[in-house]
């Protein structure tokens, strides 16, 4: 009897980092499937292009969630979610080691270089300010 070969689950690879780390500029050289949970926020919130069929989705992290179960069964074998998942408790929610494995990516940047590249960028006063907040809450992998 032949042993059925198990085929391996996806990947999902999460970013990691502050904002100006450099991870949009990495997911979109991949050539992979990119779901970007600042954009869906964007679409629900209403800042985007919203439709009436869109409207009808109120919670960005459950949506980017199904986007991804979607493109895992599409047949894709690797996906990237393009978030900053700061902290510990961000991160577990992207894990389900049922259907897929989860491999963080990390882009380390200091608070100090994460406003000068804002700054560089031509963000405002509030985007600064929420750089610095969010480099007060985050927790790096390996700690």
């Amino acid at each position: 009897m032949k042993k059925q070969q198990q085929t391996p689950l996806p990947t999902l690879y999460c970013t990691v980092g502050l904002p100006f780390s450099g991870k949009a500029a990495w997911a979109a050289c991949q050539g992979l499937p990119v779901v970007s949970l600042a954009a869906n926020e964007t679409v629900i919130d209403g800042g985007g292009k919203v439709t009436q069929k869109t409207k009808a989705t109120t919670e960005p992290l459950a949506f980017t969630r199904q986007l991804i179960e979607c493109l895992f069964a599409a047949g894709n074998q690797v996906v990237i979610l393009l978030a900053e998942n700061l902290t510990k408790k961000e991160r577990a929610y992207w894990q389900n080691p049922d259907a897929w494995q989860t491999i963080f990516r990390e882009f380390k940047i200091s608070e100090k270089e994460a406003i000068r590249k804002a700054v560089a960028a031509g963000v405002g006063k509030q985007q600064v300010l929420t750089i610095q907040e969010k480099a007060k809450k985050y927790e790096m992998l390996n700690q």
